[in-house]
């Protein structure tokens, strides 16, 4: 099976920035839009363009940081995602499939949230 190339982690936190830059542009003057609609932006925008489980991966880990501590339910479905996700894939194939740097920053994050 052939994939699409794949995104880096510091491209997928880039556009997610970028979207929720954006919803937050737009809605200025707006009215009463939510932290989680802009939640839902970014997963809107990532629709269908995950083609890679490491990408899978690394957009629930920037779901998990966006949704900054605010929304319980949010965290609880990540952490229980990306739980899922440690039982089916072993992490160690797919690091061999990104660069050192990608992997340090990548395990950053996840070890600031505790993940692995």
């Amino acid at each position: 099976m052939t994939h699409a190339k794949r995104s880096t982690y510091q491209d997928m936190k880039n556009q997610a920035l970028d979207a929720y830059y954006e919803f937050c542009r737009d809605e200025v003057g707006g009215g009463n839009s939510s932290h989680m609609q802009v939640l839902a932006r970014i997963n809107d925008h990532f629709e269908g363009a995950l083609n890679h489980p490491i990408e899978e991966l690394m957009f629930c880990v920037i779901e998990l940081i966006l949704s900054g501590g605010w929304h319980e339910d949010v965290e609880r479905n990540c952490r229980l995602w990306i739980e899922a996700w440690k039982v089916n894939n072993d992490i160690n194939d797919l690091f061999d499939e990104i660069s050192i740097e990608e992997m340090e920053l990548f395990m950053h994050d996840a070890k600031v949230l505790k993940l692995f």
